[in-house]
């Protein structure tokens, strides 16, 4: 109780040596107590909830990374067919690789969502 003790410490200079300031009473000695009992409770719980949204943010990652590369080997499929159906081969490329876009873009409003709420939990308690 820094400030308390501080301001004891100048009242007792104004009240003189001979003057008796009384100590905070048990009640609040114990809330205090308390609190800093929950406290360190709560930080080691923010710090195991940084350490999982840390890790969903890294295999989160490894999905889109993944899904990219599914991506660029679509690019690149025939798909079992023959030169002479170039235009299916690349009609059905365009809708899967298409669809990959929007799964990726999904995925990535999921990291920024992440990364927010990251941020929110980092700043709890500071």
């Amino acid at each position: 109780m820094g400030t308390w003790d501080k301001a004891a410490a100048e009242a007792l200079k104004v009240l003189g040596k001979d003057a008796k300031i009384p100590d905070p009473p048990k009640a609040v000695v114990k809330a205090m107590s308390d609190f800093e009992k929950a406290h360190a409770t709560f930080e080691k719980a923010r710090d195991e909830i940084e350490a999982s949204i840390l890790d969903l943010q890294n295999h989160n990652s490894a999905v889109i990374h993944a899904l990219e590369q599914n991506k660029s080997k679509l690019q690149k499929e025939d798909f079992g067919l023959k030169d002479g159906d170039q235009d299916k081969i690349k009609k059905a490329q365009d809708l899967l690789t298409g669809a990959l876009d929007h799964i990726i873009e999904g995925w990535n409003d999921g990291n920024k969502g992440l990364d927010e709420l990251d941020e929110h939990i980092i700043l709890l308690g500071k």
